[in-house]
């Protein structure tokens, strides 16, 4: 398994947009790229396969999210990669863990790439693929420049599948990391097997 390929660019209809702000007159808005969980989902499923990751959760503060994901390595040692998010204010839960994967995911090199992509502001306006979510407006994804895009030869097969209602929970004896999780701040062993 070729961790490092965790980290290769997504096709650009992977590649999500959402507004971080709008500008004083509410014509135009900063945005900014994310993956979606489901994406995170497919490029383990085809890079690690189905039985050698795992998704674990627990209670973060106030409310939030703390999100692992766990890959088995090659020397069959998991290791654990943790983030947290806020719930978010539309299907709070759900937004809060789909935040908190995306983040850990960033920790294992997926999506990371985006975090290097220029300030990009947009028009909004009354038709387009995006929804703002600002007063009722669109906007249409800037385009991605070739360096944030796949080469040919390095196209990760993306699986289709649903996301994962629950997804098994490494045995401790098999799971513990040895050093404290990633992200978070807290010791693998307390958070590993809280689901």
């Amino acid at each position: 398994m070729d961790l490092d390929r965790l980290s290769d660019c997504f096709p650009a209809e992977d590649v999500e947009w959402r507004v971080q702000r709008a500008n004083k007159d509410g014509d135009s808005a900063m945005v900014l790229a994310y993956i979606t969980a489901r994406a995170i989902y497919d490029r383990l499923h085809a890079l690690c396969g189905k039985g050698n990751w795992a998704n674990v959760l627990d209670k973060g503060p106030e409310g939030g999210v703390i999100a692992g994901i766990s890959i088995k390595q090659d020397n069959a040692q998991w290791v654990t990669k943790w983030d947290g998010a806020e719930n978010t204010d539309i299907e709070a839960v759900k937004g809060g863990i789909s935040g908190a994967m995306k983040r850990a995911g960033v920790l294992w090199g997926i999506g990371r790439y985006l975090y290097n992509l220029p300030t990009s502001w947009v028009k909004l306006k009354d038709k387009g693929e995006c929804y703002a979510g600002k007063g009722g407006k669109y906007f249409d994804p800037p385009k991605l420049p070739s360096w944030a895009l796949p080469s040919k030869a390095t196209v990760v097969p993306q699986e289709a599948s649903p996301e994962p209602a629950a997804v098994p929970v490494p045995a401790a004896s098999e799971a513990a990391p040895t050093a404290a999780a990633e992200g978070s701040g807290a010791p693998a062993e307390a958070l590993l097997n809280r689901v």
